[in-house]
């Protein structure tokens, strides 16, 4: 009997860790394109300390290559293997053809996994489950293929040359089956590169056009100077790329955008520093206003000053955006969750100087012309309005990329 030849079961086991090995790209492509999108906005499954965390290597730009995440393509991968797997298990003659194609291209995914586990764990700093599980299941698929050969690693990856569309003649009779076979790859990768351009384009759209006009009319300005010596800082103490954010914790476009700055600061943890500044629209504290846009606003800035002394703001922030007013039973849970007595922190908040640190902020804000929120100034050039993560993500680049508006 050939090598390779009457073994249906290793092919079952092939078929199925091929199937993992898809959903688990699938899952990593979308988590992908639904973080730095701005559809998830919450931890996933394996996102479990600040270590162990799938979220921040899917969205890191390691992850990517021309905005498409490499799962994509590992997907697409996974889905040649299944294939694969299929014809060896249903076409007995073409089954040590099968093995050795599966063979080499495990091999080649084992290599790309040590440079990205090179980069997750010593660059990055962090542990992907997910990612950890498509490695194991590359060495599963080259060990199994390994096994029902039964030859060694240079005959294998000499018969895989042999048995290539234009080196085909090793097939013998087997030919017209092997280079159908070969066709049915070549549409599926082809198919599989439309859809992946297409998925990019529904998530990435024109978003680079719109990038290079925010260049352009930042072109227009002078960078400022602003103040950091006071306000809560999120990321490295000498960053590439600085951002300040002036926002209000009752205005709702601001919510979202904090949302997706830290999650771009997570993405450029290693370049990016986020900073926030106060500037609630609410005439209790903003001289500016001339009417409570914002009820409560000031209140809840002033329990952000209380809670930024304890060294705790970046944990509370999402809290206070989501709190509708200063004494919601869901920020005194949200405090007393990270060890801070919410009767210390509203005692505090009450106190003379939290007002005149909030003032302080807005007339400073005032001074560089912020007149909404959120505004923003990316190393000191002033950019308004809201953005996604993807918009903020290739402004960021730019920047990095040494390129001053």
């Amino acid at each position: 009997m050939e090598k390779g030849k009457g073994k249906p079961v290793l092919f079952v086991v092939l078929f199925l860790l091929s199937a993992a090995g898809l959903c688990a790209s699938i899952y990593l492509a979308a988590s992908h394109y639904s973080i730095l999108s701005g559809q998830r906005t919450g931890a996933s499954f394996c996102t479990v300390s600040e270590v162990v965390d799938c979220d921040a290597v899917a969205a890191s730009p390691y992850s990517e290559i021309y905005q498409i995440p490499w799962a994509s393509f590992g997907a697409l991968v996974y889905l040649i293997l299944l294939c694969f797997s299929l014809l060896g298990l249903l076409f007995n003659p073409l089954s040590t053809f099968s093995l050795r194609f599966m063979f080499s291209i495990s091999l080649l995914c084992i290599l790309f996994d040590a440079y990205l586990a090179f980069i997750g764990f010593a660059v990055l700093k962090l542990v992907c489950i997910v990612c950890i599980f498509t490695y194991l299941v590359n060495l599963g698929i080259l060990i199994v293929s390994k096994k029902a050969l039964g030859d060694k690693v240079s005959n294998i990856l000499k018969g895989t040359l042999r048995s290539l569309p234009f080196l085909d003649a090793s097939l013998g009779d087997k030919r017209p089956m092997a280079r159908l076979f070969h066709c049915l790859n070549l549409a599926i990768i082809l198919f599989g590169l439309a859809g992946i351009l297409g998925i990019k384009w529904h998530f990435v759209g024109d978003r680079e056009e719109r990038v290079a006009k925010i260049m352009e009319s930042l072109s227009q300005q002078r960078p400022v100077t602003v103040a950091l010596e006071n306000s809560p800082r999120l990321g490295p103490e000498n960053p590439k790329v600085t951002i300040v954010e002036f926002s209000d914790f009752r205005c709702p476009y601001c919510k979202e955008f904090a949302s997706a700055l830290k999650m771009v600061q997570k993405r450029y943890s290693r370049d990016l520093a986020l900073y926030f500044k106060h500037y609630p629209l609410d005439n209790l504290c903003n001289p500016y206003m001339q009417r409570p846009f914002h009820p409560e606003a000031c209140k809840l800035a002033q329990i952000g000053v209380c809670v930024e002394r304890s060294g705790k703001f970046w944990e509370m922030d999402e809290a206070l955006f989501n709190s509708g007013k200063p004494t919601d039973a869901s920020l005194r849970k949200a405090l007393e969750a990270r060890g801070l007595n919410p009767e210390d922190i509203y005692s505090c908040s009450e106190e003379p100087w939290t007002r005149d640190r909030v003032v302080q902020d807005i007339h400073e804000g005032r001074k560089l012309g912020v007149r909404a929120t959120p505004t923003i100034f990316i190393n000191g050039y002033r950019l308004e309005g809201a953005f996604d993560s993807y918009t903020l993500s290739l402004l960021v680049e730019k920047f990095l990329e040494r390129k001053r508006p």
